[in-house]
């Protein structure tokens, strides 16, 4: 679980800490007081991927570290922490740093790894739900997603899209083959052509950026030099030198607090300013005296540049286009001119393709359809706490038949589609088609909750699962809350004091003024402070006796 979350310079955040306990912890506060900002930093240290825009304005870099506790409810994560050479039974710390030149930093238990690696940790460590996910039911393709993440189904739609690469390559190699020898002499030599053009340039992932960088150091070279060389003169040099003003106001500073302690902070205050100046004059000093202008290399910066450019403009428009056009020429290269090229051979790696495809295909289909039947039943019984105790709900697996390879597909031989019924009597239909905002939001819930019978992280954190709930239902989506925080850390943003009255911890978030610049903060509340919580969600920004009356009466309920 997600035990301790520490954020600096993340977007209107300057410096936050957080202690998280078990069991249901609630995030509350203001529109736009910032709740979502704690979410996106847990998914940063989860692998989500990081935008530099993210890093708070005046800042270099934005840092953001989390400890889980894993324990045995996470063997997953401690093997493989195991396979990475760590320590495992224990806490995991996990930082990221973003910084605002576009580079990131991560480690966790202080060993660098990849952003690949840190997802594959995080996916087993939490699970994130935004707050718009209740809308992604209306996408059908998000419900074989949820069929097939389970253990008896997952196997086996891994196996059905591994058969129908292989069956796709296959293919790929027939037709290719089936042509002409000299269509396919002539498709060798473009594709030999092309493969040589971009080879000759060489170009690599993400080389732009620093070039376009090293470009501009380059044309700027004199100002940097002249403005640097400015810098630390002003801060170090000659008698009027800021360094110098310091340290003779340290001096004064130090006589002051003789006479009167309370000086004593601001001695201290400047003495690490005194250290600020000369790090910036030193750095200052380096960049002037190493600074110059090279227009050979600017050359062939602007040389490496128009070479990049004409690839994109051919094979781009991004240089991931490009490696990704350069490797699919190689593959077709093979499949052309490699030993057997023989379309009869190929036609028979077609047919033994298709066999396995086939084959993996049909046990796919027998374990999503005992899945479906598992998961309606575990739903239906999911919603019945969540005030829709009439609710049906049936995953629905409707045919795509195959009769030929080129008929296949990797999803296998259905689609999956979830079908709902809030009221008796009244047929089952798709849900994207009969549920109302709220009953979406409850049966993402449900789902969830379902779901978490078969596997998934220890922690879950929802961003605004309530969207749409209100009443009655919402009092019973905060208790099914805290059932599933029974036997998980969850995580929950709400805007409805009936939820929030169930949490075990409760931290409100809210946006100070200091100055020109607005902070967000946060902070672990009392009962006391959590009853005024509640009834600042209740009333508004004037709290009357009746709010306060009312929140007391929600907790009471809450504990009953």
């Amino acid at each position: 679980m997600l035990t301790h979350l520490r954020i600096e310079n993340l977007a209107l955040i300057d410096s936050l800490e957080l202690e998280f306990g078990e069991g249901l912890c609630l995030l509350t506060g203001e529109t736009g007081a910032g709740k979502s900002i704690l979410v996106e930093a847990v998914g940063l240290v989860a692998g989500d991927r990081a935008e530099s825009e993210m890093v708070r304005t005046g800042a270099t870099e934005a840092t953001v570290e989390a400890t889980f506790q894993t324990g045995r409810t996470t063997q997953e994560a401690n093997g493989l922490l195991e396979n990475w050479g760590m320590k495992a039974d224990g806490d995991v710390v996990i930082r990221r740093r973003v910084q605002r030149a576009g580079r990131n930093a991560i480690t966790v238990n202080g060993a660098s790894v990849t952003l690949a690696q840190l997802r594959d940790l995080g996916a087993m460590l939490v699970q994130i739900h935004g707050q718009h996910q209740s809308q992604s039911l209306l996408d059908e393709e998000s419900h074989r997603a949820i069929l097939d993440a389970f253990p008896s189904v997952a196997p086996h739609a891994k196996a059905t899209a591994d058969a129908h690469a292989s069956l796709s390559e296959a293919l790929a190699r027939l037709r290719s083959l089936q042509r002409s020898r000299a269509e396919r002499d002539q498709r060798l030599d473009t594709l030999r052509f092309q493969r040589e053009e971009i080879d000759r340039v060489g170009p690599k992932h993400d080389e732009e950026e620093e070039i376009l960088l090293q470009k501009a150091r380059l044309q700027n070279a004199g100002r940097i030099a002249e403005d640097a060389s400015a810098v630390a003169s002003l801060l170090r040099d000659g008698e009027e030198a800021a360094a110098v003003r310091v340290i003779e106001a340290v001096k004064h500073l130090e006589s002051l607090a003789e006479v009167d302690p309370s000086w004593m902070p601001f001695v201290r205050d400047l003495r690490e300013s005194a250290g600020v100046i000369g790090a910036v004059a030193s750095e200052a000093e380096r960049a002037s005296s190493t600074t110059t202008f090279d227009p050979e290399a600017l050359e062939g910066l602007i040389s490496r540049l128009a070479d990049l450019d004409r690839l994109k403009r051919k094979y781009g428009p991004t240089l991931a286009e490009v490696l990704s056009h350069r490797e699919a020429l190689e593959v077709e290269y093979r499949h052309l001119s490699g030993e057997g090229a023989d379309p009869e051979v190929a036609a028979l790696a077609v047919s033994g393709a298709y066999d396995t495809y086939l084959f993996a295909v049909k046990d796919l289909s027998g374990a999503r359809l005992e899945a479906a039947r598992t998961l309606g039943k575990e739903v239906e019984s999911e919603l019945r706490p969540l005030a829709l105790e009439k609710a049906r709900f049936l995953v629905e697996l409707p045919p795509f038949p195959v009769t030929n390879p080129e008929q296949a597909r990797p999803e296998g031989l259905e689609d999956v589609r979830f079908l709902f019924s809030a009221n008796p009597g009244e047929p089952l239909k798709p849900l994207a088609k009969v549920a109302s905002g709220g009953e979406l939001s409850r049966t993402l819930l449900a789902l969830l909750t379902a779901c978490r019978s078969q596997t998934g992280p220890h922690t879950l954190i929802f961003d605004e699962v309530d969207s749409g709930v209100g009443g009655k239902p919402a009092e019973r989506v905060g208790r099914r809350l805290r059932d599933l925080a029974a036997k998980n850390q969850v995580l929950c943003i709400t805007h409805l004091p009936q939820i929030a009255a169930f949490a075990h911890h409760h931290y409100r978030v809210h946006k100070e003024s200091h100055g020109q610049r607005t902070l967000i903060r946060a902070e672990a509340l009392s009962e006391e402070e959590r009853r005024t919580e509640l009834a600042r969600m209740l009333a508004g920004e004037h709290i009357a006796d009746t709010a306060r009356r009312h929140a007391e009466e929600l907790l009471r309920s809450a504990r009953a």
